[in-house]
């Protein structure tokens, strides 16, 4: 996503739909679907699976993607995993066969014909972590039932982690550019010595926050203090 737009004719924020996440950073990728696949082989060398199969719903999975597989036999199930990210793809788009490689410790397996299903999940597309204020969400309320108040939960993760960085939950009534029209709701993430600290429920790369809000309408989260870090990312975004 872009950083918040000062312009006139910028676009008009998003509207944020109940238990539909709304993106500050990153995305969803659009007119796509999760891969399914039929397994129908298995190997295994130097602790790396691959699994050959043929997709038949969904787009080609990326590396890096998730994959778990369920149903296989072979070497009591090893091959049997639940979201590890695929270190190789190569399919056949006029077929949709491939084979999708991932880690896995255990001893070598020769190529075994076995069957099975794999999902792979859509990606979540991150976005470079630098310093900048987020686009605004909108989130309407029903006055006569909450009097404007709500709860909003903001997820941040972090797919390469900078050194430092601190991740801000701002609010306001009319979507300004005004700075001074905008308070602070609190931090929702913050990196300090390439280690997640906030919130106290953090994981190695990020966590989640919930806030009950005032009857502020539009949300946006401003980054600050990057540093460090081999090329940083950031997905964050909120459910209402």
């Amino acid at each position: 996503m872009p950083f918040y737009s000062l312009s006139a004719f910028a676009p008009l924020p998003e509207v944020a739909i109940p238990a539909k996440p709304a993106y500050f950073f990153g995305s969803m990728p659009k007119n796509t679907d999760d891969t399914y696949i039929r397994v129908t082989n298995v190997a295994l060398t130097s602790d790396v699976a691959t699994v050959t199969g043929t997709i038949y719903r969904g787009n080609t999975p990326t590396v890096g993607s998730l994959i778990t597989i369920l149903g296989t036999v072979t070497a009591g199930g090893a091959f049997n995993v639940s979201g590890v990210p695929l270190t190789a793809v190569s399919v056949t788009s006029a077929t949709g066969v491939g084979t999708f490689s991932f880690p896995l410790t255990s001893a070598n397996v020769s190529a075994t014909d076995d069957a099975g299903m794999a999902l792979v999940p859509i990606n979540e597309t991150s976005e470079t972590c630098a310093n900048g204020t987020s686009v605004a969400i909108y989130v309407p309320s029903n006055e006569l039932r909450d009097l404007g108040e709500r709860s909003i939960t903001v997820a941040t993760t972090f797919p390469s982690l900078p050194t430092d960085a601190t991740v801000t939950l701002y609010s306001a009534i009319d979507n300004s550019d005004n700075p001074a029209e905008w308070t602070q709701m609190g931090v929702v993430a913050q990196v300090a010595g390439g280690v997640v600290t906030v919130p106290s429920n953090a994981s190695a790369n990020g966590g989640i926050a919930t806030f009950s809000t005032p009857a502020g309408r539009f949300f946006r989260l401003v980054v600050s203090g990057v540093s460090g870090g081999t090329s940083p990312t950031l997905i964050a975004k909120m459910v209402c």
